[in-house]
């Protein structure tokens, strides 16, 4: 019997779980989790990789029957402690025995996250870490939490999220603005912006939202610019993705 594909996103990460995953060769600057509970494999620079955490902004192409996508900011709380499994390699395997309950499309699968972080190790407490993205930086912080609100509630419209913007609210110039939040988060403001973009999408598509809406509501141009962000972030389209993550139209 077929398992209902499903996804969900929290602050710093976005869960997938589906079957019969086919992607592209795609890089992306989140980390990757990659759980196969079937046949598959994780290529990268002729490497065929089973379950595994790959680096970010490593090529690579996805090939799976069924089982687990997990992607990770590399400067959320979750993803600095991956980052010390890696240690300068784009990948690092590990041996994954345990059987995962099927999750249920209602509720974030905080167990068989768990199970699957525990893995890497069991000392880390991980669930104290989930949904946590700081900055060590009071403004940078405070951007954040402007951010998470799509999380708490409806997504927010971006129309006022231009560096120039809100390097004024935060009191820097532009060009500060930028340098910081670079230093403080790994990755510059316009693709982070996007990935936040995205995964305001991603909740509105799982809602059943057509692509043209989410993309309006998550503040993309229109729904081509979502769909270039989506298939370089995921390696799929958005109709791919639909039967993939979200379930057939």
């Amino acid at each position: 019997m077929a398992i209902a594909p499903r996804v969900w996103v929290i602050p710093g990460m976005l869960v997938s779980y589906g079957e019969m995953v086919d992607t592209a060769q795609h890089a992306h600057a989140l980390m990757q989790l990659t759980v196969f509970e079937d046949s598959g494999s994780l290529s990268i620079d002729g490497h065929l990789l089973s379950t595994s955490l790959l680096a970010s902004k490593v090529p690579h192409r996805l090939q799976m029957s069924k089982g687990w996508v997990i992607l990770v900011e590399p400067q959320s709380e979750v993803g600095r402690c991956l980052q010390q499994f890696l240690v300068d390699r784009q990948f690092q395997e590990f041996a994954f025995n345990d059987a995962l309950v099927v999750p249920n499309e209602h509720q974030f699968p905080l167990i068989q996250l768990l199970t699957i972080l525990k893995q890497l190790s069991s000392t880390v407490s991980w669930q104290e870490l989930l949904g946590e993205v700081t900055s060590n930086d009071p403004r940078i912080e405070c951007l954040l939490t402007q951010l998470n609100q799509c999380f708490a509630s409806e997504c927010l419209i971006p129309d006022s999220w231009r560096a120039e913007q809100i390097a004024e609210q935060l009191a820097l110039s532009e060009s500060r603005f930028l340098h910081l939040f670079k230093q403080q988060m790994g990755i510059a403001w316009r693709p982070y912006l996007l990935w936040r973009r995205l995964m305001c999408a991603v909740k509105l598509l799982r809602k059943g939202k057509s692509a043209t809406e989410a993309a309006h509501r998550a503040g993309f141009s229109d729904s081509a610019h979502l769909s270039r962000t989506f298939k370089s972030i995921f390696g799929v389209s958005i109709r791919e993705s639909k039967t993939m993550f979200f379930g057939s139209d």
